[in-house]
């Protein structure tokens, strides 16, 4: 009987607990800061990922260690965070806050939270005096899982959007923006092919046949890896200087694909960049055509040379104006 009074008295005590806990507002300045953070250490933790996995460096992997596990807690205190966070459902805020940690019970959330605690299992090891297998041994494959930490990518351009909204950008600063996700994606696609084509050159070296990283033998990781992405941007903007060249059919097959893909991405570049100096520049049209009538008016009446200047002024101030109202 009294373990029954202890368990339903425990009960009330964390479902008291419970309902205190202070949700966030989405819209809150400790929530875009939060963003904030989380998005930086997003990238490096997308920038660094290919990196520890495509160079078999111990100093390397040591150094890299704490800053990804630190980067861990930082992603397991967020699921926490977004597990009380105000969101919306059919237009209007939901704050139950059971309904909110229920929310928070999907598949990405689950594959989200397996990757942190690989990540955080990975460090320790990578701490440890043991040489860690490289991806191309027997035992070096479960490295490859640190790649789900790309899925992050989601929450990043998500955090680009919360921007874009909630800040009540002009169109020459979202403009800004959409070309940051661009080049954003870009440097991504070469960065992740460029540690691929490492890869693919380590693979070829070990069966002693020749590759292009004969050419870089010996070199520390660094001098490898700006070869490599040298290549890849060179291949992708199609430059093609000639100095680095596949030299095996697993090589030639790799860059066919590669060229593929970078067509295709190069076509979404020019119609996205085109796409943004079209909305900068009918911004500036519309107000030049303005201040041409204004002129050849003020031209046609005769008017001092110091009054149309106090004109154009005041339009250029009053035109100001009215876009920052039009911001709010």
């Amino acid at each position: 009987m009294k373990y029954r009074a202890f368990k339903t008295s425990l009960k009330q005590q964390l479902l008291l607990c419970f309902s205190q806990i202070p949700l966030i507002e989405p819209q809150s300045k400790f929530k875009l800061l939060w963003d904030l953070i989380l998005s930086a250490l997003r990238m490096y933790m997308i920038i660094w990922m290919p990196i520890v996995i495509t160079f078999h460096s111990k100093d390397l992997e040591q150094y890299h260690s704490l800053f990804i596990f630190l980067t861990c807690l930082f992603f397991i205190l967020d699921i926490i965070l977004r597990a009380f966070t105000i969101c919306y459902d059919k237009g209007l805020p939901l704050k139950d806050r059971f309904e909110l940690v229920k929310r928070q019970f999907t598949l990405s959330t689950g594959l989200e939270l397996f990757t942190i605690l690989y990540g955080i299992i990975l460090t320790f090891s990578f701490l440890s005096e043991i040489e860690s297998p490289y991806i191309l041994e027997e035992d070096g494959w479960p490295r490859i899982l640190l790649l789900l930490f790309y899925q992050q990518i989601m929450n990043i351009l998500q955090f680009f959007d919360t921007i874009q909204h909630q800040l009540k950008l002009s169109k020459l600063s979202n403009s800004f923006i959409e070309l940051l996700k661009l080049v954003f994606l870009i440097l991504l696609i070469q960065h992740f092919c460029c540690c691929l084509w490492v890869v693919i050159g380590e693979y070829k070296q070990r069966q002693d046949t020749i590759n292009w990283l004969k050419r870089v033998e010996g070199e520390p990781w660094q001098n490898v890896y700006l070869e490599s992405f040298y290549f890849m941007s060179v291949t992708m903007f199609t430059v093609g200087y000639g100095e680095i060249v596949p030299t095996n059919p697993i090589e030639k097959i790799f860059c066919i694909c590669y060229m593929f893909l970078s067509t295709m991405q190069l076509s979404f570049s020019v119609n996205t960049i085109g796409t943004i100096l079209t909305q900068i520049k009918e911004n500036n049209e519309k107000i030049r055509q303005k201040m041409t009538c204004i002129n050849e008016y003020m031209r046609e009446k005769q008017i001092s040379q110091g009054l149309q200047y106090k004109v154009r002024e005041y339009f250029n101030f009053y035109w100001e104006q009215e876009n920052h109202i039009k911001k709010k």
